[in-house]
């Protein structure tokens, strides 16, 4: 990397390289952009109606810890390191759904402040300010702030690993590069297509002096060793993502969708951001060539994980946008670059004020009820016409942890719970078949059945037909998420 009597006198006033004194006086602003980033993303959060993959993290958490190593032998090994950090979380604060989203809104704010301090290292402290703030605002961080799964923590581990291989870089030592080497095999870990930032370092090391050049192989090799048994065993679970053999990725979709959302006009301005952004990569160049290297590894962090997930898709599907949120903070980088070089703060504000407009549209289109596969409608149908005393029953699997999910519904009996040896071999909950309930039908005048993508067992309804039921109401719901809501009532004289 550049060293700081590697700078042009004539460069701008905050130039990369800066030395350990300098980088202090980002403290501050990385506290204040971090509580910046938790005011934002924290708006809303509990509205969107919970969907499958939220249910996954709360799943996990309904389980001991013999029981989750059991269970991610078999199957959702690539989240376990998520998984086992949520657990301290939920005994301080609960397992709700609020709460779970509330560690993706923390990680968002940590992720803002360690990116004021990275962006600052590799390009002056005020691009480092605007870096921070524009990355509380990109729809991919104020997206990941509503998930309760790792995606907002995998930002947090992946600047994470930036900084600590740029100051070691900066000024190496064994110490450092044996902490970047661990940040990123933890990186790696909370989530598993972090190993493509590695690749990027790796190259990038090839470019830097001999000195530094080695010892950053070395590092990142040893990250990649500490890796390899995750990526063995996941390797053997990829029937799990078998799933996205039906997702078509398009070029819209992996470019302005992913990350401006699907607002027309907003990915018309995320456009013009991109282009403004390679002008002002050409022109930095040119001015401050000093600059990059950092640049290079920006565009690589921004571009690099989804193109290789996309050219493996060939062979194996792989790529979903969400898979990439971890690519947000260089977006967010070289944003702020671009604001930072503007001139006057004039225009610095019009800047923001234009990214702020692209991003708005998708951060409203985040805090809907709707704006997940959720099955809010079907909940909220029963609910509304739900009796003291009714049963509810979830064919096959509960994906959806409804009754976590949607706590309203704690005032229907389930009778579908089975044994709680499942929890060793199952991600959700499988319900005990009908021919197998047996004694729980009895005393039962009202059950519902909640039915996950619009169908239900082929056996059901003759099987409760059997025992004496009728149907009552038959409803297929689409909005959001498509369901099958049955009431059954016992037959007159059964």
């Amino acid at each position: 990397m550049p060293d700081a009597a590697a700078a042009p006198s004539n460069a701008h006033p905050d130039p990369p390289g800066v030395t350990e004194g300098r980088q202090l006086g980002l403290g501050a602003p990385a506290i204040g952009v971090g509580l910046l980033a938790l005011a934002v993303n924290s708006v809303l959060i509990g509205r969107p109606g919970p969907w499958r993959d939220e249910a996954a993290s709360w799943v996990s958490l309904d389980r001991s810890v013999e029981d989750l190593f059991s269970l991610l032998t078999r199957v959702d090994l690539v989240h376990g390191s998520y998984y086992l950090l949520l657990r301290p979380w939920t005994l301080a604060f609960g397992d709700s759904v609020l709460s779970l989203r509330w560690s993706s809104v923390m990680s968002i704010a940590v992720a803002a402040g360690l990116l004021v301090l990275l962006a600052g290292r590799l390009f002056g402290r005020s691009a480092g300010i605007w870096a921070g703030v524009v990355f509380s605002l990109l729809p991919q961080a104020t997206w990941a702030a509503t998930e309760a799964r790792s995606y907002a923590l995998s930002c947090v581990a992946v600047i994470g690993v930036m900084l600590a291989f740029f100051r070691a870089s900066e000024s190496p030592s064994v110490q450092r590069w044996l902490t970047y080497s661990v940040i990123a095999a933890a990186a790696v870990h909370v989530f598993l297509y972090s190993f493509t930032v590695l690749m990027i370092l790796a190259i990038g090391a090839l470019a830097m002096r001999p000195s530094v050049r080695r010892p950053a192989l070395l590092a990142t090799a040893g990250a990649a060793v500490a890796c390899a048994p995750l990526i063995v065993f996941a390797a053997g679970q990829r029937q799990q993502v078998s799933w996205l053999a039906k997702y078509r990725p398009t070029l819209l979709g992996t470019t302005l969708e992913v990350m401006w959302g699907v607002n027309p006009w907003a990915q018309v301005g995320g456009a013009a951001a991109i282009l403004a952004l390679i002008v002002l990569t050409i022109m930095v160049v040119r001015r401050e060539p000093s600059l990059r290297t950092s640049l290079a590894v920006t565009w690589s962090w921004l571009l690099v994980p989804s193109g290789l997930l996309l050219v493996a898709g060939a062979w194996l599907p792989l790529y979903h946008p969400r898979y990439v949120t971890m690519s947000a903070p260089a977006l967010a980088i070289l944003l702020g670059v671009l604001i930072s070089r503007a001139s006057g703060i004039l225009m610095r504000g019009v800047a923001l004020a234009v990214v702020l407009a692209i991003c708005a549209p998708q951060f409203i289109a985040s805090r809907e009820q709707l704006s997940k596969s959720t099955p809010v409608v079907a909940v909220n149908y029963v609910l509304e016409r739900a009796h003291k005393g009714d049963c509810l029953y979830v064919p096959g699997k509960d994906v959806n942890a409804l009754q976590w999910a949607f706590p309203a519904l704690a005032g229907l009996r389930n009778i579908g719970h089975p044994p709680p040896e499942w929890r060793k071999t199952s991600l959700y909950e499988p319900a005990v078949s009908i021919e197998k309930l047996g004694e729980r039908l009895n005393h039962t005048d009202r059950l519902w059945v909640i039915a996950d993508g619009g169908r239900t067992d082929d056996a059901l309804l003759p099987a409760l037909a059997d025992r004496g039921y009728r149907v009552v109401e038959d409803v297929r719901l689409t909005d959001a998420y498509r369901t099958r809501v049955v009431l059954f009532e016992p037959r007159a004289g059964a």
